[in-house]
């Protein structure tokens, strides 16, 4: 998704996307090694307190325990596809930003769920759950830099590209009138330099003749400020 972006994408735009896309797949990446650590956990307490029970014995005993156990796991699962799914959407202009962040914070939860069942049969000195904590933490710390991406990017194309639909008339007619000023600004300075640029070629006294009697003396140059300044003093009267 990554790659795809920066070979469609540029500007403003590609460096949100960029930074939204990271973001995830780091929120990703601390999900899934907290699932792993949460699998060791789960098989160092099947092994400790089994006994001379079968694994499968262990989990129909403690029916209510393993339950809680995958759907926490499944539900890890499912938020984070949602949150790729936002992470898609986002990227392609489909969907808002407020999805993203809500969508980090749902994986957010849902690994929280999944720590809890796991640490519930745990031995509290054991090093692997002290590593789970550790991942735990991590997925809050990649959750947080999700939301703070996500506003800052928002706010970022908010500034790049103006939204005019919440322009009013006014606002609206001002900007519109600014925009021909720079315009004309830009012709002026450009038709007097291409002018000037030509007159330097040209005797300074000259006639144009284009037969049965039409002659035409060299113009004299060409007056297009004025326009800017009625231009000028129409928006300061707005």
């Amino acid at each position: 998704m990554l790659m795809k972006e920066r070979e469609t994408g540029s500007g403003v735009r590609l460096e949100v996307n960029e930074k939204i896309l990271d973001s995830c797949t780091q929120l990703i990446q601390a999900v899934l090694r907290l699932v792993r650590d949460a699998n060791v956990l789960q098989k160092e307490i099947v092994s400790q307190g089994r006994g001379t029970a079968s694994e499968k014995e262990f989990y129909k005993r403690h029916h209510q325990w393993t339950e809680g156990l995958f759907s926490a796991a499944k539900a890890v699962g499912l938020r984070a596809h949602v949150l790729v799914d936002a992470a898609d959407r986002v990227v392609n202009q489909k969907g808002k930003f407020e999805e993203l962040v809500v969508a980090s914070q749902e994986v957010a939860a849902s690994t929280a769920q999944l720590v809890i069942a796991s640490i519930v049969k745990a031995d509290k000195d054991s090093k692997q759950l002290k590593q789970l904590e550790g991942s735990s933490r991590n997925v809050t710390s990649a959750t947080a830099t999700v939301v703070a991406t996500a506003k800052t990017g928002q706010q970022t194309l908010e500034e790049a590209i103006p939204d005019f639909s919440a322009l009013s008339l006014h606002a609206s007619k001002r900007l519109e009138m600014e925009t021909q000023v720079n315009l004309i600004v830009m012709i002026n300075f450009y038709i007097y330099h291409t002018y000037k640029q030509a007159s330097r070629n040209l005797p300074s006294s000259y006639t144009l003749s284009f037969g049965a009697g039409v002659r035409l003396k060299k113009p004299s140059l060409p007056v297009v400020c004025d326009i800017c300044d009625v231009i000028s003093r129409q928006i300061s009267d707005c």
